[in-house]
Formats: structure tokens, C-alpha cells, sequence
């Protein structure tokens, strides 16, 4: 992994560092499982946010059944669903980071074969709602 400031590849290194009892070998099994113990953490959060997305995504199909919506109507409106959920995800810092996320988890779900379908000049929609409109 090429970062390129030096410093702070150091200093998250030396997040994860277990010194034995003589405070100057480094325990490797023990820092080793610190970074296991933070990176599952890590994980889990990611993988909650993930599914915190998708299920708001769902839940504006099922109050717009059979809608076609704009991404930046979604965008919006998942932000809004996750926060009602969540209401520290209310924090206007996190905007432009939670809107990041929902764009990419819609073109993740976007796509033949996937949940959501997009037509060109028209938006987003919910394949299971235009099947059962057919």
C-alpha cells in the first residue's frame, strides 16, 4: 500500500501497537489481534450502514410504488428516512458523506438482474414494482 503521507501510515500503525511487559518489543499477536479486534468493528459498522441504506431505498419504493425517481429525489429522501432511524446521521457535516454512500449503493443496486432499473430521462425504479404493474 503506497500512501503517500508517510506520517500518518505511521501513526496508524502505532494505533494498533501491543509493547510487552518490557514497554519496548513490540507483541505482534497481541497488536495483531487489536487490528483484527477494530477492523471487524469497522466492518460491522460499514456493513449496518450498508444495510441501513438499502433498506431506506426500499421503503421509498414502497411509499412510491411503482415511481421513477430522480437520483437526487433519492439522495434526499433516503438521507431523510436513515435520519428519522438514526438521528445522528442528522449532523450536517456527514451530508456530502452520506450522500456519496446513497449514490453509490443505488448504482451498486442499479443495473439487469439487480433490484432497481433506470431509464434515461425518466429515473430510477423498483423492477418488483413494474413486474407487478405489468
Amino acid at each position: 500500500m503506497a500512501w503517500k503521507n508517510v506520517p500518518s501510515m505511521k501513526k496508524a500503525v502505532e494505533a494498533f501497537l501491543v509493547f510487552q511487559k518490557d514497554e519496548k518489543t513490540i507483541d505482534i499477536p497481541a497488536s495483531d489481534a487489536k487490528f483484527h479486534d477494530c477492523l471487524m468493528r469497522h466492518n460491522a459498522g460499514v456493513m449496518a450502514e450498508q444495510e441501513l441504506i438499502t433498506k431506506c431505498i426500499h421503503e421509498l419504493y414502497d411509499q412510491f410504488k411503482g415511481a421513477n425517481l430522480n437520483m437526487d429525489y433519492l439522495k434526499s429522501q433516503v438521507i431523510e428516512k436513515m435520519k428519522k432511524i438514526e438521528p445522528a446521521l442528522g449532523d450536517p457535516s456527514l451530508f456530502g458523506f452520506l450522500v456519496k454512500r446513497v449514490k453509490e449503493t443505488v448504482d451498486e443496486m442499479t443495473g439487469d438482474d439487480k433490484p432497481l432499473g433506470f431509464k434515461k430521462g425518466v429515473g430510477h425504479y423498483r423492477r418488483a414494482d413494474q413486474k407487478a404493474s405489468a
